[in-house]
């Protein structure tokens, strides 16, 4: 998951205490799982990714109309906790349908309502 409070943290913080804490600690638990239970599959989903790309893409000015939090139809989260907003939730909800179906997000036709640049 995402990191609680994420007006605690400046952009950079928030981004480099995540990437962090995923390549060390929760590879680390991913690879303990994989010794204890070495015939079967480890499906590992971080979804918590999804506030870090949106944060980048605030904190670059490219989700006009965004906030970092307030209402959940206008910001990445709606609380000081870091619960999601809509543009969040939603994006989370692709990558769980990337990880279970394999759908090719690129080519995904859903009217979502969102606007962000392509790189």
């Amino acid at each position: 998951p995402w990191l609680d409070f994420p007006q605690n943290y400046s952009d950079q913080e928030y981004i480099d205490i995540w990437m962090a804490a995923h390549a060390t600690a929760w590879q680390a638990f991913i690879g303990s799982l994989q010794e204890l239970y070495p015939d079967s599959e480890i499906f590992s989903v971080p979804y918590g990714q999804s506030a870090i790309e949106l944060r980048r893409l605030w904190a670059a000015g490219n989700l006009p109309g965004i906030n970092l939090t307030g209402n959940a139809s206008s910001s990445i989260f709606t609380d000081a906790k870091g619960h999601p907003g809509d543009i969040l939730r939603d994006l989370g909800r692709l990558v769980w349908l990337d990880a279970i179906y394999g759908v090719d997000l690129l080519n995904y036709s859903w009217n979502h309502g969102w606007s962000v640049p392509k790189k």
